[in-house]
Order: structure tokens, then sequence, then C-alpha cells
């Protein structure tokens, strides 16, 4: 029974004949009723009781009205009783007046009852155009297919309950339009009130774009799969093979026994907007990698058993947006981008499934979030490796940027068989790759939290965060060492882990490499050429075994640390012979200067047979080389301090300027 009164109290003051002073007592009476039902039908009969309603005084009396549509016959039964009836005989709006009274005091209370038509069953085949009028009421006792290019029009107020096992189908190049009001919505619903009692509303093989539903309810549906590539849910639009096309706005699905709505990778909601999905079994929505930017921030996908929007991984081969959403995008497998221009909004969630990860392959990927709304990469598993992370892969294009991002639970495995398990990879071998990644966060993952590889660049990067990773914060190249910034933080990773990892190979061209808050940790041979290499001062580098530095052809060093921020090539364990050392070999630039730097626990092997094992060699045989050491510190070598070949040329004083301590063979070495 549904409350609909009007309260209102109104104080009268009446003369008490026994009163001898003639004082006035108040009256207080209040109208109160209810209707039942309150949407009848033609032919039912409304109930309505005034037992709510009251007097301070006396006995209340009763004085029911009523004001019919046009062409009613209707009138009030026992209209000066406490419970009076009527019979709606008409479709329209039955304006009901109560008055109680109580001496000279009264009060009024009204409200309208909205009779509807008949319920009409419906089943099989709406074939040719076709209205359901306003305030009608129907039944589904079969399923109903709009066909065979047959426009439905719905109207404002209409009601369709659906039997067990039901569905309602629009297909063949069929139109739906169902428009209603704020105030007068449109009900698909179920003869019980039960979640998953009928099996849903589907768009299938149309794609006339004025197909719309407004300010439509649809509950109680998501019985059974549709089709086999549809889950339960309250509406799918598309299906495998064939296209589906509607919008959907102002309107609500609820009750699902599955999920709310389901776009197909074949279907398509262009602007749909401001739409509630809650209460379903199985989560809001459910959609394709290719159909995630139909879902509109304006909607409300929460209160559902499960709250995320429930993401199948496939591609995205159109230009498109994520928009942020009041829940996370759950997904579930590899999502890619291919030759698009994909744009993330701030604020957006998306958790991964296990073995799952976003590749952006050919195309743009603007993933830009802000300081207060960073968007967020994580596992549906608050746990390391749970996903695979995030690949940049084959695209090139200057406005790719990663900017106030964070990525977490990630690196399960390498992207590539050429790269490592990394909350981020870039680039892979044979593909060139670049993206820009700025005050964003790298963290929890049980590989590194970046990889970039020799094909990979992050111009302009900086300000970011890499932490609680297990292999480290980031794996590079020597080739790559550059885009590294000072306003970074690579610190808190596993323990034993806090290296920068390079993996040695050839640097070419003009670079710089800026102290970090943590070591490079070096791994095999790296070598400088053809371009002027600047380490800025508190750098530090720390080799691996057997690992070492090489200034090759046409290079220029310039190491010049201070006296209380000196620059530090050591071993990774401070064992004398532990790394190489540093070679400057076929260079001769006047520039070339080393001061107030430290190199220690070198001289594990020669570098040339003509040489021998130091902490620092210069020139080897057929190569001339020039390097100026100064204010510096040569130490715990395994062999030779500083070992300066026949072909080699320093500054005058090389041997008495720097400070030598530790070492196994000669500190100074000249042969010049």
């Amino acid at each position: 029974m549904l409350f609909a009164g009007v309260v209102v109290a109104v104080s009268f003051f009446t003369a008490c004949s026994d009163d001898p002073a003639g004082s006035e007592t108040d009256i207080t009476v209040t109208a109160e009723f209810t209707a039942d039902p309150n949407e009848p039908k033609a032919g039912e009969t409304v109930t309505l009781n005034a037992e709510a309603s009251s007097v301070s005084e006396g006995s209340p009396e009763f004085n029911w009205a009523l004001a019919a549509p046009s062409g009613s016959e209707a009138e009030i039964d026992n209209p000066n009783s406490v419970t009076a009836s009527f019979e709606v005989d008409e479709v329209g709006d039955y304006d009901v007046t109560l008055t109680v009274s109580s001496g000279d005091a009264n009060d009024t209370a009204s409200l309208t009852v909205k009779g509807l038509s008949p319920v009409e069953e419906l089943s099989g085949n709406i074939s040719e155009d076709t209205t359901f009028p306003s305030n009608t009421s129907y039944r589904v006792v079969g399923n109903v297919k709009v066909n065979n290019g047959a426009t439905l029009t719905i109207e404002p107020g209409v009601i369709i309950e659906f039997e067990a096992e039901t569905l309602f189908e629009v297909t063949d190049g069929a139109k739906l339009s169902a428009i209603g009001t704020e105030q007068d919505s449109i009900k698909f619903t179920g003869t019980e009130k039960n979640a998953g009692w009928w099996d849903g509303v589907f768009f299938n093989r149309v794609t006339h774009p004025d197909n719309e539903m407004e300010y439509v309810i649809i509950e109680y549906a998501g019985g059974a799969s549709i089709h086999s590539s549809i889950p339960e849910t309250g509406l799918a639009v598309g299906r495998s093979l064939y296209d589906a096309r509607m919008s959907l706005n102002n309107s609500t699905i609820r009750h699902s026994g599955g999920l709310g709505l389901f776009i197909h990778a074949n279907g398509a909601m262009p602007g749909s907007a401001n739409n509630t999905f809650t209460d379903n079994t199985t989560g809001a929505a459910g959609v394709y990698t290719s159909t995630m930017h139909f879902l509109d921030s304006s909607s409300t996908y929460t209160g559902n058993d499960e709250d995320y929007v429930l993401v199948e991984a496939n591609t995205l081969s159109d230009d498109a947006t994520w928009q942020a959403l009041d829940v996370p995008y759950a997904t579930y497998g590899d999502a890619s981008l291919n030759d698009a221009e994909l744009t993330i909004e701030p604020g957006a969630r998306f958790a991964f499934d296990a073995q799952s990860g976003l590749v952006i392959n050919s195309g743009t990927i603007i993933a830009e979030g802000t300081e207060d709304d960073p968007i967020l990469f994580t596992g549906l598993r608050e746990e390391a490796g749970w996903w695979d992370g995030i690949f940049v892969t084959k695209t090139t294009h200057p406005d790719n940027l990663l900017n106030y991002i964070i990525v977490e639970y990630a690196g399960n495995e390498a992207a590539h068989g050429s790269t490592v398990p990394a909350n981020l990879t870039v680039a892979r071998s044979l593909y060139d790759a670049s993206v820009s990644i700025k005050n964003s966060v790298f963290r929890n993952g049980a590989g590194v939290g970046l990889n970039i590889h020799s094909n990979g660049d992050i111009p302009g990067s900086e300000n970011n965060t890499y932490t609680k990773n297990t292999e480290g914060p980031v794996e590079l190249p020597t080739s790559k060492m550059h885009y590294l910034d000072s306003g970074s933080s690579f610190t808190g990773n596993a323990d034993g882990e806090d290296f920068v990892w390079v993996n040695g190979n050839t640097r070419e061209g003009d670079a710089t490499w800026q102290p970090l808050n943590v070591p490079y940790g070096m791994k095999g041979s790296s070598t400088v050429e053809d371009g002027e290499l600047t380490i800025e001062p508190g750098a530090i580098f720390a080799f691996d075994s057997q690992s070492d530095l090489v200034f090759g052809s046409s290079s220029v060093i310039r190491a010049i640390g201070t006296e209380d921020d000196p620059i530090l090539f050591t071993g990774i364990r401070e064992e004398p012979g532990w790394w190489n050392g540093i070679t400057v070999s076929k260079t001769e630039h006047p520039d070339n200067a080393m001061e107030y730097v430290t190199i220690e626990y070198g001289g594990g092997e020669e570098f040339h047979s003509s040489t021998e094992p130091a902490n620092l060699t210069i020139g080897r045989s057929l190569y001339d080389a020039y390097l100026s050491v100064t204010n510096s510190t040569i130490q715990d070598s395994d062999d030779v301090g500083i070992y300066i070949h026949s072909n080699g040329a320093t500054n005058a004083n090389i041997c008495s300027d720097n400070d030598f301590s530790g070492n196994a063979g000669d500190d100074c070495s000249d042969n010049q």
C-alpha cells in the first residue's frame, strides 16, 4: 500500500459554552489517506483509507471528492466514510480529495491516482510500425521480437511486465523509440520481483541511429544468456558476427541476475549518459576494450554485488576516450591499441586479472591524470606480479604521454623475449617506441618498475617514483641512461635491489648522466662513442663482476665532480678486481677530463693485450688517447691504479695531482 497523502494541520478557535470566562480552545485537524493501488489498471477498484487522519477534539467527519478523466463515470462509494473506494473505468488521472472536519476546523489532503489501461498480452513478432500509448500496460508471455524494419514507439508511463524466461529483442533492421520523461518513466519489469526472473532486452542486427531508450527502467532481468557470445545481462547491445547500435540516457538498470549492461565488440552506444546501474549480481556493465569508450563518467555504476565494469580484452582500432567511472574497469586478457589515439581521463582506474595487460602498439597513448586525480593501473589482487603490466611498442608518436599515473602489482612476465618483467616496458627488439613519463609512480612489481629496451625512448621524463619492486626500480641499456633524472626517486625496492640496472651497450651522441638517489648498477661492457658525455657531481656507478666502461672513438668525457659531491666508480662488491675498470681509448679531445672522481675495486682484467689491469687505463697500442685527471682518488685496484699506455697522454702531474691507496700494483704507471 502506497502512502499518498498531503498532511495539513490547521488550528481553529471555538468558544466553549461551559467556560464562564469565554476562553477559546484549539482544535487541530489532520487529513491523511492512502490509495491502493496507486497505479490501477482499468477495471480495478481503488481503496481509499483515511484511518491515519486525526482530530484533537470531537469526532471526525469525512468527505471524499473525485475528479475523473474525460469519459469516466467513476464515483466515490461511501463518500462520507473513513474508508471509501472507486472503480477505474478509463485511462488517465483520477484526482482524489479528502476533507476531514471537526466543528468549525477542517483539513484537506489530495493525490492523483494514475489509471492505466488493462494489461495486454504480448508474444511473437512486431513486424509493423506500432505504438504503445502512454500509461498502458503489457504482459510478455512469450519472447517478443521487433523485426522486419518495423518501428516500435513506446510512450511515457508504459509498463511492460515479463513472465519468467522471456526476452525482448529488437532485430533485423527494426527501430525502438522508448522515450519516457523524468516524471513518467517507461518500465520493463518482471511479473515476479526476483533478480534474473526474465532474460532481458537485446539489440541485435540493428544500426539505426535513432534507436533510443530514455527515462527507462529495466529491472529483474538477466535470467539467462541470450546468445553464446553474451553473458546474462539486463540490456545487451550487439553479438558476434552482427552489429547493433542504440543510445541509453537517464535510465536505470537494476536487480539483474547478471550484468546490468553488456556492449559486445560489435555493439555501439554513442551519446549515452546519466544512467544508473545498481544492484546487479555480476557487475554494473560488461564491455570490450573496443567499446569501453561508450561508458560515461556522468553515469553511476556502484551498489552492485561486484562493483566493477568488466572488460573483455580485444583491440581498439578507433580513436577513443576512456572516462573515469565511479568504479574500476576490471580487465581480463591483453588489451591492445592499434592505429588509434587513446585518451585516458584523470581518475580512471583499471584493475587487471592475472596475466593480463595493456599493450600500446601503433597509435598514440595520452594518459594524463592530475596530482589530485591520478590514473591507476593495478591488479584485481594486490599481489606483486599479479598482472603483466603496460607495454609500449611500435609507436614513436611525439604526443605519447604518461603523466600522474600509478602502475602497481604488475611484472608477472616479460612483455617479449627481449625484455624483462616490469610494471612498464618501453620497446622491444625490432620495434622502436617512445613515451614521456612524468609525475608517476611504479610500485609493488614482481620485476622492475620500468624496463627500457635499447629501441625505447622516454624523452622529457621527470619526477617519477620507482619503489617496492622486487628486481629493482629500473632496467635499461647504457644508451638510454640519459633519460633518468635526478628529480625522480628510485629507493625503497627489495633488499639488495636498490640499483638502476644498466645493461652494457654503446652510447652514441651527446648525453648527460645525472646523479640519482641510488647507484647505477652497471652490467657488462658500456661504451661511449661519437658524442660528449657529461657526468654530473654525485653520480654513483657500481659495476658488476667483469664489467667495464670504455670511452671510444670521437667521444668526449666530462666527469667533473666537486669536493663535496665527487663522482664514484666502484664495484657492486667492495673487493679489489671485482670489475675491470675504465678505459679511455681512441679519443684525444682536449676537453677530456675527470675531476673529483673516485675509482675503486677495479683492475680485474686488462683492457687490451698491450695494457695492464687497472682502475683507469689511458690509451692502447695503435690508438691514441688523452685524459686529464685531477683531485681524484684511485684506490683498491687488484693491480695498477692508473695505467698510461705509450699512446696515452695526460695532464703533466697526473701521478701527483691525485690520491692513491690500497692498489696491489703501481699507483700510477706512466709509460708516456
